[in-house]
C-alpha cells in the first residue's frame, strides 16, 4: 500500500510545487486515487477475512529472543518512514482540508533536507545498533549471563576504534559521534558473527551478517560524505554575481569566463567552452565544430574532429546529436600541471528551467562533484554593441572586446558557401589572431566586391563575445577596415563539492546486495527441501 501511495503523491501533480522529483499534474490524479482506494479496500477486505488465521501467542516474547530484536528493528523502520510520509503529505493534508471547506496553510519544511535529517539520524543510530545487537540473539540463545560475555569485546573495540576517529577527524556533533560509534559496533559485531560463520564453513547462512555489514557501512559512509562535505567553490572575489540570486548563489559557487584561469581552493580552473553529445563519436566535441540544419537531430561538421589521435568526423559529415543536452569542459590544475577534465551538463527545459547533472571525479578518499549553478540564457538574441571601426595594418596589434589580437595576413578567397563568384568578383578573407591568456582564437571574416557592390559576411566567436567584419581595404593607407561588435563572454557559475569517504557508502550497498543473495539463495534451498 506504501508503495501506490508513493506512486500516487510522485504520479499525480500533487507534490508539483513541492519536489522536483515529481511529475506535474497530467491529469491522472483521479485514476490513480482510485486505482489506490481499490487496492486499499482489497487489503482491509482479505485482512478481516483472515483475522482469525493470522497467528498469535498468548505467551509474552521475551526480551532475549530473537523475535523480540526482529520486532524492534522493524518497529524502527516502520517508524522512520513514517516520519518521511508525513513530511512529504503535508499538500495532501492542505487538499483534503480545503474539499472540507477548510483553509490549510500548512507548508512543507523549507530546509527539507534538514527536517528529515535531524529525525532519521536517531533511527539511523538505533537501526546500526539492532543490527549489531540482534545477530547474537539471531545465532544463540541469550540469557542474562551470556549477554555481557557476548557483546563486551564488540563493545570495547567499537569505542576504541569510535574513539580513535573521534579524534583524528574533530568530530563533536554529539548525534555524529552516537551514529558514528553505533555504525562501528555494528561492523564489529556483525564481523565477529561472519568470523564465526567462515570458520565453521558455513558462509551460505552468512547472508544476514554480510547485509547487516553492509547497512553499516553505508551508515559510516552517510555520515561522513554528507555530514562532512566541504563546498570548495566558494566566491573569494569579494563581488555579487548578481542581485537578483539568493545569498547561497553568489556565496557558494565561482564564476569562471571562457579561457580565463581561476584559481579555486588547491585547484586552477579553466573554463574551456561548450560540448556537444554526438552519437557514435566518443568524448564531447566543441560546440563550435558543427552547424544546426532544419532536422534539430541533424548536424553538420565544420571541421575535423580529433579524439586520442583518431579523426572521427571531418568538416562536411552528417551526424546525429543530442539536442537537449549541452556539456561545459572545466579544466582542474593542480601545481601547474592538468590533472583531470569534468564535463558537467545542463539542459534548459521550458517548463523545469535549468536541470543540471553533475560530473564526478573519483577519488580513493572522496570524490569530486562539480555541477552548472547557472548559465547565459540561450535562448535570448544576442546583443551586440554598436560596432567600432578600426583602421589596422598588417601584422599590427589592436583590441578585440579587452584581447590583444593581430591581422596576420589577407589572402584571396576563390571560392565561397553559398555565395557564387563571378569572373569579375573579388573576395579576400582577413586572418586575425586573438590572444587569450592560455589559448589563440582565429577569425576569418571575408570582405566581397560581387557585381560591383561591396558586402562582407563577418567572423563570429561566442566564447570571447566578438564579432568582426573586413569592410573595406584602404590600398592609398596600406590598411584595411574592420568593424568590431562586442558582446557578453560565454560563462558559466558552478559549485564544486567533495564528498569524503563516500565510497565506503557505494561499497556498503554493494555487500549488501550481496548479503541479500546469500539469504534468498539459503531460503529458496530451504524451500526446495521442505517440498521433496
Amino acid at each position: 500500500m506504501l508503495i501506490l501511495y508513493a506512486t500516487f503523491l510522485t504520479r499525480s501533480g500533487i507534490l508539483g510545487n513541492a519536489s522536483v522529483h515529481s511529475f506535474t499534474d497530467l491529469g491522472l490524479s483521479g485514476q490513480l486515487l482510485i486505482y489506490l482506494l481499490v487496492f486499499f479496500g482489497i487489503a482491509v477486505a482479505l485482512s478481516i477475512s483472515r483475522w482469525k488465521e493470522i497467528p498469535s501467542t498468548d505467551k509474552e516474547v521475551s526480551t532475549y529472543s530473537k523475535e523480540f530484536w526482529i520486532f524492534m528493528g522493524a518497529t524502527v523502520l516502520g517508524l522512520m518512514g513514517f516520519q518521511v510520509m508525513a513530511g512529504t503529505s503535508i499538500p495532501v493534508y492542505n487538499t483534503i482540508l480545503e474539499q472540507f471547506g477548510i483553509s490549510s496553510n500548512m507548508a512543507s519544511p523549507a530546509e527539507q533536507a534538514i527536517f528529515y535529517s535531524k529525525f532519521q539520524i536517531w533511527g539511523a543510530i538505533l537501526v546500526a545498533i539492532l543490527s549489531g545487537t540482534g545477530q547474537f540473539f539471531f545465532w544463540k540463545s541469550m540469557d542474562k549471563s551470556r549477554i555481557w560475555n557476548e557483546l563486551s569485546i564488540p563493545v570495547l573495540i567499537s569505542l576504541v576504534v569510535s574513539s580513535a576517529i573521534f579524534l583524528i577527524y574533530g568530530i563533536n556533533k554529539i548525534s555524529y559521534i552516537l551514529l558514528l560509534t553505533a555504525g562501528v559496533y555494528s561492523l564489529v559485531a556483525n564481523g565477529t558473527i561472519l568470523i564465526r560463520l567462515l570458520k565453521k564453513k558455513n558462509l551460505k547462512l552468512a547472508g544476514g551478517a554480510v547485509a547487516h555489514i553492509g547497512i553499516a557501512m553505508m551508515l559510516l559512509g552517510i555520515l561522513f560524505s554528507s555530514g562532512y562535505s566541504r563546498i570548495i567553490s566558494l566566491n573569494t572575489s569579494g563581488l555579487l554575481f548578481s542581485r537578483d540570486m539568493s545569498d547561497e548563489m553568489n556565496q557558494e559557487n565561482v564564476l569562471l569566463f571562457v579561457n580565463e584561469p581561476k584559481v579555486m581552493n588547491q585547484y586552477e580552473l579553466t573554463y574551456k567552452g561548450q560540448r556537444v553529445e554526438l552519437e557514435g563519436i566518443p568524448g564531447y566535441p566543441p560546440k563550435k565544430l558543427v552547424k544546426k540544419t532544419m532536422d534539430e537531430y541533424t548536424v553538420i561538421g565544420r571541421g575535423d574532429y580529433e579524439y586520442k589521435g583518431e579523426v572521427y568526423f571531418k568538416a562536411g559529415d552528417s551526424l546525429t546529436i543530442r539536442p537537449e543536452n549541452t556539456y561545459y569542459e572545466v579544466e582542474y590544475k593542480k601545481d601547474g600541471e592538468t590533472k583531470f577534465s569534468l564535463f558537467p551538463r545542463a539542459q534548459v527545459n521550458p517548463n523545469m528551467g535549468l536541470i543540471v547533472s553533475p560530473d564526478i571525479k573519483h577519488h580513493l578518499d572522496k570524490d569530486l562533484y562539480t555541477h552548472i549553478a547557472s548559465i547565459p540564457d540561450p535562448e535570448t538574441t544576442t546583443e551586440w554593441s554598436e560596432p567600432v571601426e578600426t583602421l589596422v595594418s598588417m601584422e599590427e596589434r589592436f583590441f578585440i572586446n579587452d584581447f590583444v589580437s593581430t591581422l596576420t595576413r589577407v589572402v584571396k578567397v576563390e571560392n565561397l558557401d553559398g555565395v557564387e563568384l563571378g569572373p569579375d568578383d573579388v573576395a579576400a578573407e582577413a586572418i586575425i589572431e586573438v590572444m587569450v591568456k592560455n589559448k589563440t582564437y582565429t577569425l576569418k571574416p571575408v570582405f566581397i566586391i560581387k557585381d560591383k557592390m561591396m558586402g562582407n559576411i563577418p567572423a563570429e566567436e561566442e566564447e570571447i563575445g566578438a564579432r568582426v567584419s573586413f569592410t573595406n581595404i584602404l590600398p592609398e593607407q596600406g590598411k584595411f577596415e574592420l568593424m568590431v561588435e562586442t558582446t557578453q563572454k560565454d560563462y558559466i557559475i558552478m559549485k564544486a563539492i567533495e564528498m569524503p569517504y563516500i565510497n565506503v557508502l557505494w561499497l556498503g550497498s554493494l555487500v549488501l546486495m550481496f548479503g541479500f543473495v546469500l539469504a534468498v539463495a539459503r531460503r529458496y534451498r530451504e524451500f526446495k527441501q521442505s517440498r521433496t
